[in-house]
């Protein structure tokens, strides 16, 4: 009889731990609401000051990683040196920003977002058919995947792409698979920086050829 109880005790326990290693690790997988508030904040101020479809400012104040300031520095600049030459407004027009989250889920010790972002112009503009003309408003849509890191009580953005096919850059060079994000080699710093260093003489070549191209055909 007391073998008996023993048993059961033992499978009960058994039982008890289980549970309480599933909600341990239930409960690290979760993001909190406060942190989902967050994360969402740094989202849309990355977005609209760093990774527009139109252009970026640098201001990297909700970036955490180096090397993916470099990659943006070097996109926008492109945006920029393509908007000059083609006199495009778009490093000016005012723009709204509206934001349709996917997904916000833990992928290693990153965040992973993906979210829907839809740009509209301000500004109305006029378009004309050839015998009908109305006013409306240019905008576009595209899909964004982040990868987010927690840096003290913030959160940053350690790499990003916009998935596009009708874009000068964004449609080319992906920095997430660069970075080691998506095929997990984000701490092999050797291989990243093997990659990287690939991808900016890429973006390099890229801007030349934009240059060349539009000097050409004036």
């Amino acid at each position: 009889m007391k073998k008996r109880i023993k048993v059961l005790l033992a499978a009960i326990l058994i039982v008890i731990v289980g549970f309480l290693v599933f909600f341990s690790i239930e409960s690290k997988s979760k993001i909190s609401q406060d942190d989902e508030i967050k994360i969402k904040q740094t989202t849309e101020s990355f977005i609209k000051t760093d990774f527009s479809s139109l252009r970026g400012s640098n201001d990297f104040s909700t970036v955490g990683n180096d090397k993916f300031k470099q990659y943006l520095k070097a996109r926008n600049d492109i945006k920029k040196v393509y908007a000059e030459l083609v006199k495009s407004d778009s490093q000016s027009k005012k723009i709204d920003y509206k934001f349709k989250y996917l997904e916000i889920a833990r992928a290693g010790k990153y965040v992973k977002v993906d979210v829907d972002v839809s740009e509209i112009g301000l500004e109305p503009i006029v378009v004309s058919d050839g015998e009908k003309s109305k006013t409306t408003h240019s905008g576009t849509s595209n899909h964004s995947i982040l990868y987010l890191a927690k840096i003290g009580d913030e959160f940053k953005v350690m790499s990003a792409r916009r998935d596009t096919e009708a874009d000068l850059i964004d449609d080319e060079f992906n920095a997430n698979k660069e970075l080691g994000f998506e095929d997990g080699f984000e701490d092999n710093d050797d291989l990243t920086s093997k990659n990287f260093k690939k991808l900016m003489d890429r973006m390099e070549e890229r801007k030349k050829k934009i240059v060349e191209y539009y000097k050409k055909n004036k």
